[in-house]
């Protein structure tokens, strides 16, 4: 299966039904594969950008949980744990996991 597909689909349930959260998630993965397919990217780039914007507000969930904010500063600190242990479920190359 395409890995943009399986990280769409481990997102979705990551978020947990979550429709409002789901939709951002799409709105911002739908803007970012438009522009990188209107910059001409290389296909590898181009998948970098799509998993990063599937992945970009990962750390919100758990900054909710231990510091009672959404903040992007915040999100920042606890983004990159939880998107490694999402995108290693997914058997991704750690080389693409690192660069997410």
């Amino acid at each position: 299966m395409n890995p943009v597909a399986l990280v769409a689909q481990a997102m979705i349930a990551y978020f947990e039904g979550d429709i409002r959260r789901i939709n951002y998630l799409f709105k911002v993965y739908s803007f970012a594969k438009v522009i990188g397919e209107l910059e001409n990217l290389d296909a590898s780039t181009q998948l970098m950008l799509e998993i990063a914007a599937l992945t970009h507000d990962i750390g919100i969930k758990v900054s909710e949980a231990k510091y009672h904010s959404a903040s992007g500063e915040y999100q920042q600190l606890e983004g990159p744990n939880e998107a490694e242990k999402l995108l290693s479920t997914l058997d991704m190359d750690t080389g693409k996991v690192a660069r997410v």
